[in-house]
């Protein structure tokens, strides 16, 4: 006897029992069935990614690790703000991205060694240096990649050389000893 298991409750049935739905669907009952279409229904549609959603969890993580490696509680951090700054960087530059945010974060750390939580920079949010510093960071980062690039590039001739050494010099004070 083959057995199918019902999508609502999971349990096993008889495939000859089970109310059958599309091509591979099976419900115990029409109940189940309806049950599984009223659960359905309150599910929140899938939002279609543009690519983005990754990138943003990328940054989100960072801003975070930065606030935990002051000291902050990560219930502290006031994400409003900080996704608010986050959208109005990318709607009044288009050319500003996520993964350039947490790059230009990166830089002002760890290149500019910059304290973002000094108190004439921070009033409540890390990214206030941001915009000021984005082409900045974008710059070295070009020139990072550029110079990457010349180092792979870069070709190493390997040359003999032959150096012959005189040992006469050697010879003559050998003769001059005194015994």
């Amino acid at each position: 006897m083959e057995t199918v298991k019902c999508r609502f409750c999971k349990k096993i049935i008889p495939k000859a029992q089970a109310y059958k739905v599309g091509a591979q669907t099976y419900y115990c009952d029409e109940e189940c069935y309806k049950k599984q279409m009223d659960k359905n229904k309150y599910k929140s549609p899938r939002k279609k990614s543009d690519g983005t959603e990754n990138l943003r969890r990328k940054l989100t993580d960072y801003i975070q690790e930065l606030y935990i490696n002051q000291g902050y509680d990560k219930h502290d951090i006031d994400w409003k703000l900080i996704t608010a700054q986050i959208k109005n960087f990318m709607k009044d530059d288009s050319s500003i991205t996520y993964g350039g945010i947490k790059y230009t974060l990166w830089y002002l750390v760890n290149i500019e060694d910059k304290n973002l939580f000094d108190s004439d920079n921070f009033n409540g949010s890390i990214l206030n240096l941001v915009p000021t510093c984005y082409m900045k960071a974008k710059k070295y980062c070009e020139e990072m990649i550029k110079l990457k690039k010349e180092i792979e590039d870069f070709q190493f001739e390997d040359k003999v050389v032959t150096i012959h050494k005189s040992f006469d010099n050697i010879k003559k004070r050998k003769d001059l000893t005194f015994d």
